[in-house]
Formats: C-alpha cells, structure tokens, sequence
C-alpha cells in the first residue's frame, strides 16, 4: 500500500497530563515513520482514514494483513455487470440467499440477490432472468480474470419449511470469464443439485450464554425478535494465508433450546481443502435515548467462530464475554454522566471468561435526528492495553457520546505489534457506557 500521500500523526500524553502532537510521513513501500515520540510514552497513531487507530507502547507497529487471492486483484472504478440467466433453480423462497465465490479473485459477496440492480428473483421464481448485479457497488467487489486463474460459484441456499433454517442446496459454475471493467458480462447455464450428505449436530443452552449479557450494560437485553444463530460455513484457500471480510456459507439455522431431533442436513460442494468452520450468534443489544426520543438500538452480540470438527456435537457456549468496571476517569462508566474532560481515560477489567488478543474502543456521538436519537460512528482505537486515552479533537464540548469497549480474540495471536493479523478461534464481545455528556 503506497503511504507517501496518506495523513499519518500521532499523540502522547506528557507527565503533566498536556498532549503533544507529532506528525508523521509514509513511503510508496507501505512504511511510515513517526519521529520525536519519547520511549515508553503511549501514543494514539492514526494512519489514514480507512484503518482504526491504535494506541501503544510498542516503538515499531507491522500494520500488514494478509488476505486471501492473488495479487494485484481490483475492485472497477466504473459501472461492470455481471448479468446471470440461469435455469433450473429450486423455487425462491422468501429468506433464500445467493453467494457469489470467486476466491482467487478475492471476492464473496454473501447477499448477491440483494444487490441486483435488476432481475431480482422473487417467491417462486424458478430461474434467474437477467439478473445484473453491478461490481462496482462494493469496495469488496472484484474484477475477475480468468486469464489469472480465477474462477466463480455461484450458490443458492434454500429455506427450510419452518422457515428457521437454510442449507446450500444447488449450485452454479459458469464457465470461465473475464469481467473488461466498463462492460457487462452474461452469465447462462444451469443450477446443479449439491447431495445432502453433510450432517451437523450441537447441544445448546441458553443458561451458558444468558450471563453475559450483564456484562454488556446494566440495560443490555437479547435483542427483541432475533434468536441465537449457527452457521456453518468454509475458508476458500488462496494463494497465501489470511481471509475474507465474508466467506461462503453452508448452512445456517436458528439455535433453540437443547439438541435437533435429528441431526441437520446440509451440502458442502467446495473443495474439501476448504476448511470447514462453525459461528454462533448470540444477540445482545443496549437501547439509549436523549430526552424524549425514540431510542437507538446498538448491538453488543458475544459471538465466535471456530473450526467445525471443534464445535460439532458439543455443548455451544462463548469463547469470549465482555470486559467488566468500564470507567472513564475513574467514574463507574455505564451511569449517564457529564465528563469531567475532553480527553478522558476509559479502563476497564478482564472478561469474566476467556482471554482477549486486544480490544477496539468505538466513539458514538448522539443525534437527535425528528424524533428519534441516532448514533454517529466516529473515531476506533484499537489497543492491546486495558485502557485508552482520547488524544485531543475527538470528543467536542457540549456532546453526547456513548463508548463500547470490544474485546475480541484472534487465536494465539499476539496482537501488540501486529494488531490487524487474524487467526481462528475468533471471538468477539462488546460492553458499552452510559451516554456521556462533553463540558
């Protein structure tokens, strides 16, 4: 990534509480230099737009990640439709999905259907009728090029009759093709049955779950008209290690009290390379308001992904819970207060289950937008600390934030220096403040 035009800059806390501010300069090889930061100061670095911040005491940070496909993959800068007529599809049924793999080209769009722009298959529909979907619509979009090997699957998941599950039941695979960017490309042919010979078994109770939810906030409830979720779903091999923002999906089911009566069935029709992994879901989320708006509903789910052949079969129960005794400068942080401090210190303690590889504080600011409140999403520090300090200019006088600490595992990785590296098991869970007013 070529960093010799990217804003790079950071800041340190002196002894006497002030800020210091040092500016920093990248290169066209992806390194990036902040000079004149003291030894062993924590600082905020901010690098660009896109990435989260961090804050650190580490003297040299390897801000890489690796990522599936080939090299030199590339999402069109202009309008470049995929157009697929494809027969022989099982009814649409309300909830169904269709996935879009190309896994050397780097791509998975796991919700194809919702972004056609035309042709969208509806309920009963038994092909797909010029459905074009634009690949410029999505950052993680990407040209394919069949000249570099890359190729595509297009997969169908159909509803259950109880309407609380989905398993891939067929599939498509055009033949080779290149997408010119500026063009559109016609995808035709047939789906194909995949055999249901994969079976899936778990033991879940929400007893195992249920208790950390009062760790997310003292309001914090299951999230009214979700269930609990597992899904089951493959790591596509590229060429080098890392993975996808999405992978492709097998299966997925709302979980409920206890064991299937029968073992669920599902097909699996990627190469057996590709290794198979299991998530679950449980929604937790917290209401805030101000004044006499309606609220807005922020989401805190303890969730985690591991490899299957580590799940099937076993009780579910969290990897991870949330972090506990939020405070910000020393105050019990989940009471809605007034700050003390623009450039406030949030801590908190270890979760009351597992270990995390590093946390992610997010900054909110509070609308009032009609009649409702609405939440801006704003600055994310990510540290491998049990604290965070806000450098100057990210909270503004007179405001109404909320701050949710997520504590979040990646393996055995050690993140303090490599802190966008990822590995499996993956965990995530998230605690949230009270609305905190700026002086």
């Amino acid at each position: 990534m070529d960093l010799s035009s990217v804003p790079i800059e950071a800041w340190a806390q002196g002894a006497d509480g002030s800020f210091f501010h040092y500016p920093g300069t990248g290169a066209s090889d992806g390194t990036f230099v902040v000079p004149g930061i003291p030894p062993g100061a924590t600082y905020t670095l901010r690098v660009g737009d896109e990435l989260p911040w961090f804050s650190s005491v580490e003297r040299r940070l390897d801000l890489s990640e690796h990522k599936l496909g080939r090299v030199g993959q590339r999402t069109p800068d202009s309008s470049t439709h995929l157009v697929f007529d494809v027969a022989a599809m099982r009814p649409w049924l309300p909830g169904d999905l269709l996935q879009l793999i190309s896994a050397n080209a780097g791509m998975v769009v796991i919700d194809l259907h919702g972004g056609f722009d035309e042709g969208a298959p509806t309920a009963g529909d038994t092909e797909l009728a010029q459905a074009s979907f634009n690949l410029a619509w999505s950052s993680e979009n990407r040209l394919v090029d069949s000249a570099q090997g890359d190729s595509a699957m297009l997969t169908h998941l159909s509803t259950s009759a109880t309407g609380d599950s989905r398993s891939l039941t067929e599939v498509f695979i055009p033949a080779p093709f290149t997408t010119p960017e500026g063009q559109s490309t016609l995808l035709q042919g047939g789906f194909t049955e995949v055999a249901q010979t994969e079976q899936l078994s778990y033991e879940f109770h929400e007893a195992a779950f249920t208790p950390a939810i009062a760790d997310v906030h003292p309001r914090a409830e299951r999230t009214p008209g979700r269930q609990p979720e597992l899904g089951v779903s493959v790591l596509p091999a590229g060429k080098g290690p890392g993975f996808f923002s999405s992978i492709p999906d097998l299966f997925e089911a709302d979980l409920h009290e206890g064991s299937p009566a029968l073992p669920l069935r599902y097909g699996n029709p990627f190469p057996r390379e590709w290794p198979a992994v299991a998530s679950v879901v449980y929604p937790v989320s917290v209401t805030f308001a101000l004044g006499g708006t309606q609220p807005t509903r922020q989401s805190a789910g303890v969730s985690y992904t591991n490899l299957l052949r580590k799940v099937e079969g076993q009780p579910l129960a969290p990897l991870l819970t949330p972090v506990r005794s939020l405070s910000i400068d020393g105050a019990v942080a989940t009471v809605d207060q007034t700050m003390t401090s623009l450039t406030p210190t949030l801590s908190w303690s270890a979760p009351a289950a597992g270990t995390p590889s590093a946390h992610e504080v997010s900054i909110r600011r509070l609308f009032v937008s009609g009649t409702r409140t609405v939440a801006a999403l704003g600055v994310r520090i990510r540290t491998a600390q049990s604290h965070v300090t806000l450098p100057p200019g990210v909270l503004v006088p007179g405001a109404s934030y909320i701050m949710s600490v997520r504590a979040f595992r990646q393996g055995d990785l050690d993140l303090s220096r490599h802190p966008l590296r990822t590995a499996f098991p993956v965990a995530n869970a998230t605690a949230f403040t009270g609305i905190l007013t700026t002086p």
